[in-house]
């Protein structure tokens, strides 16, 4: 049997590359208070079908993982130990293209933590991605990194970004 090239990606920042063609894509985000986040988490160049996917958080408080979110081949997703994330969470991927992104709303102080998603499946195991959160309170500022790859260079542009909203009348 030959096995697959396995790729886990999230929203990018950083890459980092893996030997055998294993590559891993990992980027912190940061999010304003209030607002909704996009944790884009996907298996490719995979021929295994898919167990399950499952996210975890953990946080400074809480610094070993918890299970809060499976999500099965069919699509059906189960709530496990809501995490404060009961009812913010929502499934926007698709299984059948293994892609397990999730969307918090309504982001609280408390979601600030490292959520990591997990590809099972039967014969190869488990592939994993962890994405930083990061929640910024109002009125506040921060560098947004983005890493731009060409064929001859890697060019990083940091970027300041202030959260402050702009008053129109």
């Amino acid at each position: 049997m030959r096995r697959a090239k396995h790729v886990t990606e999230a929203v990018l920042c950083d890459s980092t590359h893996h030997p055998e063609g294993y590559r891993k894509y990992t980027g912190d985000w940061t999010v304003v208070l209030g607002e909704d986040v996009d944790l884009s988490c996907r298996l490719i160049e995979t021929t295994e079908d898919l167990e399950q996917i499952t996210w975890q958080k953990s946080t400074w408080e809480e610094p070993q993982n918890h299970n809060f979110m499976l999500i099965y081949p069919n699509g059906v997703t189960k709530f496990i130990a809501p995490n404060g994330l009961n009812g913010r969470v929502q499934f926007i991927g698709n299984p059948s293209e293994n892609l397990g992104s999730i969307r918090i709303t309504v982001v609280r102080l408390l979601d600030e933590g490292t959520f990591t998603c997990i590809f099972s499946d039967f014969l190869s195991g488990a592939y994993t991605t962890e994405i930083p959160l990061t929640v910024l309170g109002k009125n506040s500022s921060f560098t947004l990194c983005i890493t731009v790859s060409t064929i001859d260079s890697v060019e990083r542009l940091n970027v300041i970004i202030n959260t402050r909203k702009v008053r129109t009348w």
